[in-house]
């Protein structure tokens, strides 16, 4: 005869599952949004490319004001941030950046390794 498992054992498995889930889909997202940017930025052959990582943006999904971009690079002059969404960069019209954080991407600054 079997018997049931008491409820205080299933929830602590149940919490355990759960942020093992949290913990390898954060991470995995990570290491895909990392290879679609870098093919992207590697493409583009950009002067410059910064970028936060994934719980970072997830940190700040929703505030009202969004000054922060999830990653972005120059080229020529113009700026391109990441968009989740759409998983790709698009061009920013200089009106929209001038007052976004482009992070190690300020005017001026080279292509560093990450």
């Amino acid at each position: 005869m079997h018997r049931a498992e008491p409820l205080e054992s299933l929830s602590w498995k149940l919490l355990v599952a759960n942020f093992a889930f949290l913990f390898f889909f954060v991470l995995s997202a990570e290491v895909r949004t990392s290879q679609l940017m870098s093919a992207a930025v590697d493409a583009a052959n950009a002067d410059c490319f910064d970028s936060r990582f994934f719980s970072s943006s997830v940190a700040i999904a929703g505030e009202e004001f969004q000054f922060d971009v999830h990653a972005v690079y120059r080229k020529d002059g113009d700026v391109f941030i990441w968009s989740y969404l759409d998983t790709a960069f698009f061009r920013v019209p200089e009106t929209i950046y001038r007052n976004l954080d482009l992070m190690g991407c300020a005017a001026g600054r080279a292509l560093q390794a990450s």
